[in-house]
């Protein structure tokens, strides 16, 4: 999440928001994306790292990872450690929540918020003290402040708190928090409620079913493992905990999680606007409560020996999965806009112009040079190599064609969740420079490809797939008297180089290392920075892959 691509939510708010500064973040609802105190905090954010994924998701890394310290120093000072590492695993193993938490956007401000406002009620039932009333009502304000959605859950949570321990000072508490969020929202009161009377005829319906709490439930649960299964669990817990304990101030606040859940829940379904993305929230004081409620089965003889047993198992099973996940885990970007801008600056020297359509203004944050962008298309420079096309429309399901205009163009996909991938369709700038290509392998004699031997046309050996033996180097001879700045390598269907070593052969004679020349442009394109040296060849020594054994070299050209 530190490098990967931004979507259009994020950039949104960065444009609209952040970057118009913290006064505009607090009073402009126009569109209902604007994460009010996220925005106001990210719009001390320079302009100049604003579109850094780093920069942009620093206040979420530092909100996420602060609740998980604060939930596992909660645990260890309160005896259940091993139930809170349980907890953490099932909500940071899970990619889902990951993946939207750590975004550029409120969602792990308020995810930060439900966990430290669970926790302080813990506290605030066990001893009633001001630190524990003021860390409550601090949680609320922060997550009612960035996401509107989380004032139902909060205003429940403090108010069944408030029956169970009442007094005056927390209704006084109580009510300075409910001003100071009236007062908060001041600015924008008309413009949300407007949005709120519109959205569900402008944007639909999205949490009308029960199929949306499942998904929400989801975001705390290993994969493949149904959400029903948590409910019983946690009933039969609660029903064996209630039988041993009785009404202890643990029990107490397991139950007014529990409750405060199914409360925000019958809010969502009567409202039926909430995306379910907006209320993933809710799994943190559900996994708060979970940690506690196991904690209450373990604090007899009998319990530090089932403890380790049940513990183990658990942490096993969550571990044996999270390992298998991050094995098998590849990160597909909501939008590919960093990812495109790398491969369109790296494939087309810097008199190409780009001609995107779609969003533009979304690709030209990404760009050094955004004036590079055309949304009209010009064939001629297409066929000529003076235009590279892409295709980011994920909404008509049907890409660009640049073989339509001539068949000299090379069509990449770049993958993203959104429409399944970005096309991009560009007619090679080749200086001619490929003289020869080569597999030599060490168990059997060199074989020259079969290519085509005219150097300023396209190389190809119409073989798109072999096999590797162990071990080969695949050398690329290059022209003395023509340029070589970038030489391209393009495979098919991700037959690739996995394992590899790059040198270059200089014509002076030396062998100089050129792994660090080296970069992959999606899946299926090899690119090597050559400029500043003169060289003869370049060498890949290469091993095949456990996943991949297969090669193709489908093109291969170098240029400027």
């Amino acid at each position: 999440m530190a490098t990967t691509s931004m979507w259009n939510d994020e950039l949104y708010s960065i444009r609209y928001f952040s970057q118009q500064g913290l006064y505009t973040a607090w009073t402009d609802y126009h569109e209902p994306n604007n994460h009010i105190l996220f925005n106001m905090l990210a719009s001390v954010i320079p302009s100049g790292l604003a579109y850094s994924p780093f920069w942009a998701r620093i206040i979420s890394f530092i909100a996420v990872l602060g609740a998980l310290f604060f939930f596992l120093r909660f645990s260890f000072k309160e005896g259940f450690f091993a139930g809170g590492v349980l907890a953490v695993g099932l909500l940071f193993l899970n990619t889902d929540t990951l993946d939207l938490t750590l975004q550029a956007r409120g969602y792990g401000i308020v995810f930060a918020a439900a966990i430290t406002q669970s926790i302080f009620l813990y506290y605030f039932l066990k001893n009633g003290d001001a630190g524990s009333r003021n860390g409550l009502f601090i949680s609320a304000f922060v997550g009612g402040a960035t996401l509107p959605i989380y004032i139902p859950f909060a205003a429940i949570q403090c108010g069944l708190a408030f029956l169970l321990r009442p007094s005056w000072r927390f209704a006084f508490a109580g009510m300075v928090t409910g001003l100071a969020g009236i007062a908060f929202y001041l600015p924008t009161a008309t413009q949300i409620l407007g949005a709120a009377s519109g959205y569900a005829k402008n944007w639909g319906t999205h949490y009308a079913t029960m199929e949306s709490v499942w998904e929400t439930l989801e975001y705390i649960l290993v994969e493949n493992v149904s959400p029903i299964y948590l409910i019983y669990a946690s009933l039969a817990l609660g029903l064996i905990a209630l039988l041993l304990k009785g009404w202890s101030y643990q029990l107490k606040m397991v139950l007014i999680c529990l409750v405060a859940y199914i409360g925000f829940t019958a809010v969502c379904l009567y409202l039926q606007t909430p995306l379910v993305r907006t209320t993933q929230f809710i799994v943190a004081p559900l996994a708060v409560g979970g940690a506690v409620l196991v904690s209450q089965l373990f604090r007899y003889e009998w319990g530090a020996t089932i403890q380790t047993l049940v513990i183990s198992a658990a942490l096993a099973v969550i571990g044996y999965n999270g390992v298998q996940k991050i094995r098998n885990w590849h990160f597909v970007p909501i939008e590919a806009w960093s990812q495109v801008a790398r491969f369109s600056e790296a494939v087309a020297p810097d008199q190409v112009k780009f001609y995107a359509p779609f969003r533009n203004w979304q690709l030209g944050v990404h760009l050094d040079d955004p004036g590079r962008l055309r949304t009209e298309l010009n064939e001629t420079a297409f066929r000529s190599g003076q235009m590279l096309a892409i295709d980011a429309n994920f909404q008509d399901g049907v890409f660009f064609s640049g073989k339509a205009i001539t068949d000299e163009a090379l069509e990449f996909d770049l993958s993203q969740r959104r429409g399944g991938a970005v096309r991009l369709a560009f007619v090679p700038v080749r200086t001619g420079a490929l003289e020869t290509i080569s597999v030599e392998n060490l168990r059997q004699d060199n074989v020259a490809l079969a290519m085509d031997k005219q150097p300023d046309t396209r190389w190809t050996n119409g073989q798109h797939q072999t096999e590797l033996p162990s071990q080969s180097t695949v050398r690329f001879k290059l022209l003395k008297e023509r340029s070589c700045v970038k030489l391209f390598w393009y495979g098919k269907n991700g037959d690739m180089p996995q394992v590899y070593k790059v040198s270059a052969e200089l014509r002076d004679g030396r062998r100089v290392s050129a792994d660090h020349r080296s970069s992959r442009l999606g899946r299926d394109l090899l690119m090597l920075d050559l400029s500043g040296l003169e060289v003869e060849s370049v060498a890949f020594d290469i091993k095949p892959g456990k996943a991949k054994r297969y090669l193709s070299i489908n093109e291969a050209w170098c240029g400027y």
